[in-house]
């Protein structure tokens, strides 16, 4: 699961290592060390899912009850890089997206029953909206955050395209 950093500078990865899943961040033109940003005992696997706009931080999935069951996480390139949850609940929460212009995410859960895409304020705080009707997965941005897509399910993988108009907050 490689994520190229903002700048295409870095590459992000999730891997097994002596026995512990960690995420790793390498130079994309090999000219360095790649470097453990952090590992878990608990987690049956990390995925990086998406870098923030500025590059100082990465926000990936860890899986901890099943292989179908996740949560998201972020952790700071510098300081201390400690990891702190985004989106933590008995269900599962998958490939969160941090919009370009920083201010959403964007992501999928299974809190309704079913996988429906939801975007909420970046970092969380107030507001949630549910953006699909009818299921959806993996969500992505558009360059200028005006647009998020996703694959819808009940049409088996159909591309989904939805305007997003904020105002203020």
């Amino acid at each position: 699961s490689p994520l190229w950093s903002p700048d295409g500078s870095r590459i992000a990865f999730g891997s097994r290592r002596a026995g512990k899943w960690g995420l790793y961040i390498k130079p994309a033109n090999q000219t360095g060390d790649e470097e453990k940003v952090i590992d878990s005992d608990a987690a049956l696997a990390i995925f990086p899912m998406s870098w923030s706009p500025d590059g100082s931080a990465i926000v990936y999935e860890v899986l901890t009850r099943s292989l179908a069951s996740g949560d998201q996480w972020q952790v700071s390139l510098s300081g201390d890089r400690k990891a702190v949850p985004l989106l933590q609940t008995p269900f599962q929460e998958s490939h969160a997206q941090i919009s370009p212009d920083g201010r959403w995410l964007a992501y999928y859960s299974g809190e309704n029953g079913s996988p429906e895409v939801f975007v909420q304020s970046y970092p969380p705080g107030a507001g949630k909206w549910q953006i699909s009707v009818s299921g959806g997965y993996y969500p992505r941005w558009s360059r200028g955050s005006h647009e998020l897509f996703f694959m819808s399910a009940p049409t088996a993988g159909k591309m989904m395209a939805v305007d997003v108009r904020t105002n203020g907050s």
